[in-house]
């Protein structure tokens, strides 16, 4: 009984299309915690490794006991790799007791810094339960391996004469060091000039790698300068503990290494969320050509009808409605953003949003044109003239790429003009409206005027201006860093955090 434009679909199948979108949304987040993941396991990892270097340094003469008694070298490696079986096992159960607790206060934290989470329980899935009975002792096994081979060569009666803990590391041991760490730098350098976040998370785990090995070699004359103020100072105590970290260069190093990553960590995190936010400020600031800006507080959008009061309101020149939907390219699901041609075009008056054009001519939008953001039709290997078959809702439809450009902060990856969107999509609505005020207009004035309109008739929209826009991008951006933060940086929190607070919320400036 629908209309052709309209399909009927069981609840199910909403649940389902919504849930993927939701997946989709967070798919970067997801990346971007699957990556904290990894680097806390290889932190973990040289935690491990320490610590059963010093447990088997210290048992010595127990091993070199047994030994004499009978027991192999592989007997010895074999008790010490269970031992670091039973380990791991014993410290996942509580690492999955332990993460269910922390994602009950993860619920409150979200919360603390601007994220509303839906209702709902919280969901242990089977796979997140063997992944960690089976991950945490592989991770434990292969973090020993190293601590029980040198377990299963202690010398009977050497050993039980010399109970040292390890020495200087080997010439090969430190050449190789100094390889790994320079071929890292390199692929940092490399990455950051082509843009490959690839090349930058391998070269930064080289460099880390590269530096553990040649720490030992290092850690003596760093330890000499750096204790001699704290024996100057600290007295006996201070002299016991320069010659504890002296005498055993290795552990100290291993020990420093594990630290290292974790304030490596922390900085990163701070550098990261700064970056992105000065980033948006700039891009956004750079991009937005018009006057004011007018935003729902939803996805939902609002009504087109608002852009026809917005244009009679006295002193407005023009209004560049924005809209943006998924469509497909060949079995990938992309976002697509509709805007007025003229609104991209930097020789139009009615300039709205400065994609910076680089190839093309954007006006030949009009008339079922694409525009492309220069990376993507890069990584495509598309050229100016090539068609693009895409899939909307209302079916397969050819695109001929007649523009690419740098900017796509706002508008995305892929562009076309309003009537081209508005044919392929029915019923959809406005997300933004970008408004240019006559030049001999009061901008507050006008402002004014549409705030009053908005306030009766939509009062789920917001009318900004072109500064106030660039602080409530800013906010929004903030939400992510502020988690990141939050993640990151251990705290005692002595009252509730407030979202506003970035300071308060998370341990930055004066609470550090």
């Amino acid at each position: 009984m629908l209309p052709a434009d309209y399909e009927a679909v069981s609840s199910s199948d909403l649940t389902d299309e919504n849930s993927k979108a939701v997946s989709s949304a967070l798919q970067y987040f997801q990346t971007f915690m699957l990556v904290f993941a990894f680097v806390a396991l290889f932190v973990g990892a040289f935690i491990v490794y320490n610590t059963y270097s010093i447990v088997i340094a210290e048992r010595t003469r127990e091993l070199a006991l047994v030994r004499a008694l009978g027991a192999s070298g592989a007997a010895v490696f074999a008790s010490v790799i269970a031992e670091a079986v039973v380990t791991g096992l014993l410290a996942s159960g509580l690492g999955i007791a332990a993460g269910v607790g922390i994602a009950v206060a993860l619920q409150r934290l979200l919360s603390a810094v601007g994220f509303t989470m839906p209702s709902g329980d919280l969901v242990l899935a089977g796979r997140t339960i063997w992944v960690a009975l089976i991950g945490g002792p592989l991770v434990t096994v292969v973090a020993s391996v190293m601590p029980a081979i040198k377990a299963s060569r202690v010398a009977p009666l050497a050993a039980m004469r010399d109970s040292g803990t390890g020495g200087d590391s080997g010439v090969t041991r430190n050449v190789v060091g100094a390889v790994v760490g320079a071929a890292g730098v390199a692929a940092v350098l490399i990455g950051l000039d082509r843009g490959e976040p690839s090349f930058v998370g391998s070269g930064a785990i080289a460099v880390f790698v590269g530096l553990a090995m040649i720490a030992p070699m290092l850690s003596r004359p760093i330890v000499s300068v750096l204790g001699a103020p704290v024996e100057a100072v600290c007295g006996v105590t201070g002299m016991v503990a320069r010659d504890n970290a002296l005498r055993s260069p290795r552990r100290t190093a291993t020990t420093a290494s594990a630290l290292m990553i974790g304030t490596a960590l922390m900085a990163a995190s701070f550098i990261l969320s700064q970056s992105i936010t000065e980033s948006v400020e700039r891009s956004v600031s750079g991009t937005v050509a018009a006057d004011l800006v007018v935003t729902g507080n939803s996805q939902a959008g609002f009504s087109d009808a608002l852009a026809v009061e917005i244009e009679a309101v006295p002193g407005v020149h023009s209004i560049a409605r924005f809209r943006s939907a998924q469509f497909k390219i060949g079995n990938a699901t992309k976002s697509i953003a509709g805007v007025p041609a003229a609104a991209v075009d930097i020789a139009s008056p009615d300039l709205a949003i400065d994609i910076a054009v680089n190839a093309g001519d954007i006006t030949d939008l009009v008339g079922g044109g694409i525009a492309v953001r220069d990376d993507v039709a890069r990584d495509h290997g598309w050229h100016v003239g090539d068609v693009i078959d895409a899939t909307f809702p209302s079916g397969d439809r050819p695109l001929t790429l007649v523009a690419t450009y740098a900017h796509g902060t706002l508008v995305g990856d892929y562009l076309v003009d309003l009537p081209t969107f508005a044919s392929s999509y029915v019923g959809t609505a406005d997300l933004v409206g970008i408004v240019s005020v006559e030049a001999t207009a009061d901008v507050k004035a006008v402002q004014t005027a549409i705030q009053h309109i908005v306030d009766v008739r939509y009062p789920s929209t917001k009318v900004h201006d072109r500064k106030q826009y660039v602080a409530d991008m800013k906010a929004q951006v903030a939400q992510f860093t502020s988690l990141i933060n939050c993640a990151v940086v251990p705290r005692r929190v002595d009252r509730a955090p407030r979202c506003s607070d970035h300071d308060a919320a998370c341990g930055v400036g004066a609470n550090a």
